[in-house]
């Protein structure tokens, strides 16, 4: 078998999406999709630390967690790893999610009522049962308003595993009996933001176009960007929408 098969596990890199103000805002590893929802008209933090990332926010509720797209095969069993550290006061959440065909099969909730700043391993078994895209999520969450928590995340890996392995905890993805359709190509690489301080005016705009059809690598690249920032807004309403 071969090992991890996601880009980037020990998630290197940090490029800023967002920022509140002086002490908080949003970055993302390389290869990775923040994944966030606004609660009470808050935000939570991803921060890039030297020993991961770390997800929370302060003295409010939160959810959020990073997130990878990847092609999966049919009748391969995989486990995904999550290696990480909570630190909280109360009652800490972390799970992962896998989505696929507008579905989603996740590993239940765990807490750290037990175990605060103790590094942990959290793991889910997958096998689908035909040639799937999913999005993987590692995600966590604080319900408790008056807890300031984080969880930082050291690495989060996909390995192909033995037909035999945890067949007690195997989790099926696909089993509905729908056909296996052709998948997009999967772009993983996260779009790097715009500078909103910028306008862009239309004869800007149109230079750029120009450019583009004179450049047709840079246009790929432009097209893969864009359809990641897509990406990222549909979780993030999906987030919204849940919470």
């Amino acid at each position: 078998m071969t090992g991890n098969i996601l880009f980037n596990p020990t998630l290197t890199g940090d490029t800023l999406l967002r920022k509140e103000d002086g002490h908080s805002g949003i970055e993302f590893p390389d290869g990775w999709n923040p994944i966030y929802s606004e609660i009470d008209g808050e935000f939570p933090d991803i921060l890039h630390r030297d020993n991961g990332f770390e997800i929370g926010g302060g003295f409010r509720k939160w959810r959020a967690g990073l997130g990878q797209s990847k092609r999966v095969d049919a009748g391969q069993r995989y486990v995904l790893k999550a290696r990480f550290t909570p630190e909280s006061n109360a009652e800490l959440n972390w799970r992962f999610e896998v989505q696929f065909d507008g579905q989603i099969v996740d590993s239940g909730w765990s807490s750290n009522l037990a175990q605060h700043g103790s590094e942990l391993e959290h793991l889910l078994v997958i096998e689908p049962r035909r040639d799937l895209l999913v999005t993987i999520r590692f995600m966590g969450k604080d319900d408790w308003p008056d807890d300031a928590s984080k969880i930082t995340i050291h690495a989060i890996t996909l390995e192909p595993v033995d037909e035999f392995y945890a067949p007690e905890n195997v989790r099926f993805l696909g089993d509905d009996g729908v056909p296996t359709v052709p998948t997009p190509p999967v772009f993983e690489e996260p779009p790097v933001p715009p500078d909103a301080s910028v306008p862009v005016t239309f004869p800007q705009a149109a230079g750029f176009m120009g450019y583009l059809l004179e450049h047709p690598l840079q246009a790929q690249q432009f097209i893969a960007n864009a359809r990641g920032l897509l990406d990222v807004w549909e979780q993030f309403t999906h987030y919204q929408l849940a919470a």
